[in-house]
């Protein structure tokens, strides 16, 4: 629920509760390792001052078939790369992060 009018304070709760959810999206059962087999599926986005990248590989697990996250990724923009406009920084992450993905995608179909 947001608070109109109130400041967000950034508190010892908040920095503890931000390291607890970075701990958890790094260990298992959340960050998967690559399998044999299994699509890889690499999501990219582009903001103003950065790039992030997150390579997914669906992987069967409990019973199901899901995208598990193998690695992130981020980058910060230079100052002229934070001129490129939407469609070019969104373009760039996509060679950015499969470049840095390479070991990973070099010889197995994507999305």
């Amino acid at each position: 629920m947001r608070n109109k009018g109130k400041n967000f304070e950034w508190n010892e709760e908040a920095q503890a509760a931000f390291e607890n959810i970075k701990r958890e999206l790094c260990e298992a059962p959340v960050l998967g390792m690559p399998i044999e087999r299994g699509l890889y599926v690499l999501d990219t986005d582009a903001s103003v001052v950065a790039i992030p990248g997150i390579l997914h590989q669906e992987q069967e697990w409990n019973g199901r078939t899901v995208l598990r996250p193998i690695a992130y990724g981020s980058k910060v923009l230079s100052d002229t790369e934070m001129k490129y406009g939407a469609p070019k920084a969104e373009m760039f992450a996509v060679v950015i992060f499969v470049e840095k993905y390479r070991a990973y995608l070099g010889s197995a179909p994507f999305k």
